[in-house]
């Protein structure tokens, strides 16, 4: 832990909001300060400004790792879907699918058709999309979650994999 001149606040400031690990907040003080000493915001209006930017970045940063830890094997989205190489893909559907709306009524999604019609990438935008609303989710593919199953089942643990998942 380095020393901070306890005679300057702004040092202390500083120091605090770097060890609390308020990144933005500490990153915008210096601007803030010198808009509350000019009197163009006064310090309510600077601080709710310094935590709303520390609030939105934190959400991104939990969003980039829901991401991350989903498991996509690539990221897409439905703006990148060829809707005209798959005209049998029911476009309105999907679009109402990636509202989300199935999930708070607790219904699932089949994603059904041959190989190369673009199953995989509108699970993962739909997954994504999920992850930007805070939604967390997992992508595995049929085969690679039986195995994860089998392989729990057989280490007598698939009740704690199952409920991972």
């Amino acid at each position: 832990m380095r020393t901070v001149d306890e005679s300057s606040p702004y040092l202390r400031a500083q120091a605090n909001l770097s060890e609390l690990k308020l990144d933005e907040m500490a990153a915008a003080m210096p601007d803030y300060v010198r808009l509350v000493a000019g009197g163009e915001r006064d310090f309510a209006q600077a601080v709710a400004e310094m935590t709303q930017a520390e609030v939105a970045a934190r959400r991104e940063r939990i969003m980039r790792q829901r991401i991350r830890s989903s498991g996509f094997p690539y990221i897409k989205t439905l703006a990148d879907f060829d809707w005209s190489f798959q005209p049998s893909v029911p476009r309105a559907k999907l679009e109402e699918l990636a509202t989300l709306r199935f999930m708070d009524a607790a219904e699932n999604v089949l994603l059904v058709g041959s190989p190369g019609v673009g199953k995989t990438h509108l699970a993962i935008a739909l997954g994504r999309n999920a992850c930007r609303k805070g939604i967390p989710a997992r992508y595995f593919t049929a085969a690679g979650l039986v195995m994860r199953l089998l392989r729990a089942q057989s280490d007598n643990r698939l009740d704690r994999e199952l409920a991972a998942i």
